[in-house]
């Protein structure tokens, strides 16, 4: 198997999750985000870290704070 699909819900975590993650072979990152958890800043800090690794935020598979992210 070579899953391509990263499905992420961990309360709060995944405002640092992807700083210096390798995503290769990832084409699709899902994730619940937590903003009374990480704050504004934490959710910026998701999208800011899923830019850097090569993904840009998809609105056609996001609703409300499950948010997608595809591979440019």
């Amino acid at each position: 198997m070579r899953p391509d699909v990263l499905m992420v819900d961990i309360e709060g975590g995944e405002a640092k999750l992807f700083n210096g993650v390798d995503l290769t072979g990832v084409r699709c990152v899902v994730v619940e985000l937590h903003q009374l958890l990480t704050g504004l800043a934490g959710v910026a800090d998701c999208f800011s870290a899923t830019a850097t690794v090569g993904f840009a935020y998809d609105p056609m598979g996001s609703n409300g704070p499950i948010v997608t992210f595809r591979r440019r």
